[in-house]
């Protein structure tokens, strides 16, 4: 139980760092002809990856309580 939810952390991490630094490198990239996406889709990106990577707080917490 303990490595799930461990994996489950890892992987909650990893995903809301991707969306955090993709929303930022779309957000600096000041060429508008060069944007995959719009600025609102970046922006909320950017606040989708802050929630996800403090998300993955929770099963850490759970998981060190655990023998």
């Amino acid at each position: 139980m303990k490595n799930f939810l461990l994996s489950i952390s890892v992987a909650t991490m990893a995903a809301g760092v991707g969306c955090l630094g993709y929303g930022i490198s779309e957000m600096a990239n000041f060429d508008k002809s060069a944007r995959t996406i719009s600025d609102s889709q970046a922006v909320n990106l950017f606040l989708g990856g802050l929630v996800g990577a403090h998300l993955a707080v929770a099963p850490l917490m759970v998981a060190s309580r655990i023998d």
